[in-house]
């Protein structure tokens, strides 16, 4: 990680263990909220450090994922466990092609080489994410949300 990047944002719990680590940086995690939010440095290919960094912000006995079977896009209802949601907020340099076959954990994707950002609200019983295209402000697919009645 940069010195300037370092100076002008704090990254909380950085997960410096990753056994192949980048230029970029690290991956890090925190809480807002009843929220966990967690950073992966998707620089990084080596799956195993994700999952590391993962286990060490989530506790073992809270590890119970959900399939993409449980949610279709939209809305999940007072969830037992652990269900993880990425916002794939991006600009420029990080733009990827997307491989040719969907990954079964992953609900939707979007690649159309446009900027985006990610707008996450959080109260009391929910957390929601929607994305929009920079330059129209318009959703580029549906909310998704974790609602605990």
């Amino acid at each position: 990680m940069t010195t300037g990047y370092q100076n002008h944002f704090h990254t909380p719990n950085p997960f410096t263990e990753e056994a192949t680590p980048t230029t970029a940086g690290h991956g890090y995690f925190y809480t807002y909220g009843n929220a966990l939010f967690i950073m992966i440095n998707a620089n990084n290919y080596n799956a195993a450090d994700h999952e590391a960094l993962i286990k060490k912000a989530v506790y073992e006995s809270q590890n119970l994922c959900y399939t993409i079977a449980d949610m279709k896009q939209g809305t999940l209802r007072n969830p037992k466990g652990v269900f993880y949601m990425s916002s794939n907020s991006a600009t420029g340099s990080k733009f990827y092609e997307l491989i040719p076959q969907q990954q079964d954990y992953i609900a939707a994707r979007n690649q159309d080489w446009r900027p985006t950002y990610s707008v996450i609200r959080i109260t009391k019983t929910s957390f929601t994410i929607d994305t929009y295209d920079v330059e129209t402000g318009k959703p580029i697919d549906e909310s998704y949300s974790i609602i605990k009645d």
